[in-house]
């Protein structure tokens, strides 16, 4: 599988952990650049899974360690002059069973994981071609609407990738820190924002320019602020966010919170 030897992120707290118990570990998973990779499909088998060892449903690949990462396919060969870019598919949606019913031989598809990646353009004699500007299939928007949303970009959801690198690590041992949230947190929450394009997912307000996206929180809903996994994170209006339990409400009663949660109450009642 090709896979770029140097991952994005490196855990040496949780392998430093490990080694005190004994164990020696080499790799430890996290985002790790995906190249690009023509998808094999045949007699029902293929070199991508559809389904992670936890049951997750997605596109995923496992390395030679056993390790499971996400990525997406998209079509190799394709109108780049004519139709602009491929869509990106991000789980086993329509078009993707079509490919596979077919015995993968109507279509050719790559798998990859990153912002850019090579499509041999039918408008050009089969020119290989750098493309960047990708948009999720509306079928899998369809089948994963609570999590994405339809014409989200392929750097939006590389980035997701990025952020979430870390999840699958043993909680103790991640580096934190002193509000308790682990270092790369600020790139968590600023990719999941951009994922939900700055909207509240429970009362759809929306932040519409620069100034107010402050005003949109990422909340954990099971309370653990080192369980960063997507399914977890929830991208909330800093109202909404404020009223979610007992202890938010008393946590944005006062402080600085109180001050930003009221400035927010009083500007939204002058826009109504």
């Amino acid at each position: 599988m090709p896979i770029d030897d140097d991952p994005i992120y490196e855990f040496p707290l949780t392998k430093a952990a490990l080694k005190k118990r004994g164990i020696d570990v080499e790799y430890t998973g996290g985002y790790t650049v995906v190249k690009p990779t023509d998808v094999i499909f045949k007699n029902g088998r293929g070199n991508v899974e559809f389904q992670n060892d936890k049951g997750e449903n997605g596109i995923y690949i496992k390395d030679s360690y056993g390790h499971y990462h996400q990525v997406f396919m998209y079509k190799r060969d394709y109108h780049l002059i004519r139709y602009g870019s491929p869509k990106f598919h991000i789980c086993q949606c329509d078009t993707i069973q079509e490919f596979m019913d077919s015995g993968g031989f109507r279509d050719h598809y790559r798998y990859a994981n990153t912002n850019e990646v090579k499509v041999l353009d039918m408008d050009n004699g089969l020119r290989e071609e750098t493309v960047s500007d990708l948009q999720l299939c509306a079928y899998c928007a369809n089948m994963l609407s609570a999590q994405y949303h339809r014409g989200m970009p392929l750097e939006n959801f590389v980035e997701i990738l990025k952020a979430a690198g870390e999840t699958d690590q043993e909680e103790e041992a991640k580096e934190v820190d002193i509000f308790g949230y682990v270092k790369n947190w600020q790139q968590i929450s600023d990719a999941k924002r951009l994922v939900e394009n700055y909207t509240c997912e429970i009362c759809g307000y929306q932040a519409d320019n620069m100034f107010d996206r402050r005003f949109i929180h990422v909340h954990h809903k099971d309370g653990n602020k080192l369980n960063n996994k997507l399914s977890n994170l929830q991208c909330l209006c800093i109202h909404c966010h404020a009223h979610i339990d007992a202890i938010h409400k008393k946590n944005f009663s006062k402080g600085v919170q109180a001050d930003m949660l009221k400035e927010f109450e009083e500007l939204n009642q002058r826009e109504k």
